[in-house]
Order: C-alpha cells, then sequence, then structure tokens
C-alpha cells in the first residue's frame, strides 16, 4: 500500500545513513589491519594517533631482507622483482602470523616483525615461536632466493613516530637494532638464522653458537647463535 511505501522509504533514508557508517567503519578496520597489522591497526583505531605516543613492550624482533636484491633488482623488470618480492613476503608473513608475531613493516626487500611476551615464561615462548615461524618460512622460500634473520629479544619503545602529518607506528630501541645487525651477518657467515644470546637461551638444545661478534654501535662484544639443524 501507499502507506507501507512511504514507511519503506522513510525507513530506507535512516538506514542508509547507519549503512554507510558501518560500510565506512569495516573499510577502516580492513586498511587497518592490511598495512599497519591486526594488533597495531586495532590500536589506530582506538585512538591511539599522537605522535611520540610510545610505550614499553618486551619482544623477541625478527629482521629479516633478501640476500642479493640490488642484483636481482638490476637483472629483472621491475614487475618480476615486485612478483619475486611478494612470494617471498608471503611466506614469512604466513608463517610469523601461524606462530603469533606481527609485521610492522615492509622495508624495501627486509621484514620487521615482533612477537610479544609479557613474562619470562611467556619469552621463552614467544622465542620459540620465532624460531618456529623463520624455520617454516625458510623450508618454503624458492630455492633460488635466500633470505636472512636475526632474532633478538628485550624491551622495545612501541608507538608512534615520524612528522607532525606522517607518522608511522614501529618499534625502536637498541633491540631492534642488534636484531638489525645479526641479520646482517648472516651472509658472511654463510648462515640464514642468527640469533643473539638471549634469544637462544630460552631452548639451548636448538642453537648453537658460531662466535662472538664486535657489531656497529652495539658497546659490548655480541655471541651469536644458529639453528641445529632439524632431525629428518
Amino acid at each position: 500500500t501507499d502507506a507501507h511505501l512511504r514507511a519503506i522509504h522513510t525507513a530506507a533514508w535512516g538506514l542508509g545513513a547507519v549503512s554507510r557508517a558501518m560500510r565506512w567503519r569495516a573499510l577502516c578496520h580492513v586498511v587497518a589491519r592490511v598495512y599497519i597489522g591486526p594488533q597495531t591497526g586495532q590500536r589506530v583505531l582506538d585512538g591511539h594517533l599522537q605522535r611520540g605516543d610510545l610505550e614499553r613492550r618486551r619482544a623477541v624482533v625478527w629482521f629479516s631482507d633478501v640476500r642479493g636484491f640490488t642484483a636481482l633488482s638490476a637483472a629483472q623488470a621491475p614487475e618480476v622483482v615486485v612478483a619475486r618480492l611478494n612470494e617471498v613476503f608471503e611466506h614469512v608473513g604466513r608463517a610469523v602470523s601461524r606462530e603469533g608475531g606481527e609485521i610492522l613493516k615492509f622495508i624495501g626487500d627486509g621484514v620487521l616483525a615482533i612477537f610479544p611476551y609479557g613474562s619470562d615464561d611467556g619469552a621463552a615462548d614467544a622465542c620459540r615461536r620465532a624460531l618456529r615461524a623463520a624455520q617454516e618460512a625458510l623450508q618454503n622460500l624458492p630455492t633460488d632466493l635466500q633470505v636472512g634473520i636475526g632474532l633478538h629479544r628485550g624491551e622495545v619503545s612501541y608507538g608512534n613516530i615520524g612528522a607532525s602529518d606522517r607518522l608511522d607506528f614501529t618499534v625502536i630501541g637498541a633491540t631492534v637494532n642488534l636484531a638489525s645487525r645479526i641479520e646482517g651477518l648472516t651472509g658472511g657467515l654463510g648462515q640464514v638464522l642468527l640469533a643473539s644470546e638471549a634469544v637462544a637461551a630460552s631452548d639451548p638444545a636448538a642453537w648453537f653458537e658460531v662466535g662472538t661478534f664486535t657489531l656497529k654501535g652495539v658497546p659490548d662484544a655480541t655471541r651469536v647463535y644458529a639453528p641445529r639443524p632439524l632431525a629428518p
């Protein structure tokens, strides 16, 4: 009836506004999750947007990059390079996510990820999960691409840094720097995965010491470990 049609049109006007708001909110959640990460994206949606809004957290920090990326970029078309990078990132991202970690950013051909923890028992578990994620990713990568991975654990500053009109939600601190330095040793030592003593101590049977090194920007010599081969 005409009365029913008028009621439908009246309701549709109000419901349309609600529907648009719901679609916008859903889109914001998708964008935050895809571009920032599920946990970090939620923090941004919850209003943690102020520059310098940092909190101290404890986490296992993962830093990795693709070896020979400069040569690969020079020898291949950009479309091929992007496809190969996406292949690497897919395996890394799946492994990190499966073990409860979160990728914070892609840096060129590199990946920065964290495995947060709260207690000492949680630290040991986070170290084991990071190791499993690294082993899974390395096992699934194409044989013609090699990735170096460095792991370290400790306190990080987690939050917003950047310019007044362009922020980045990330982790910074000595823990992050050391993870990056350890990853930088992988090529020269012929290893694809290296970790600090703090990580290896969580499961000594899974690691062996490869040496002690003086690393740029690190005041003390650093003992570095590689994983023992997986049993067949």
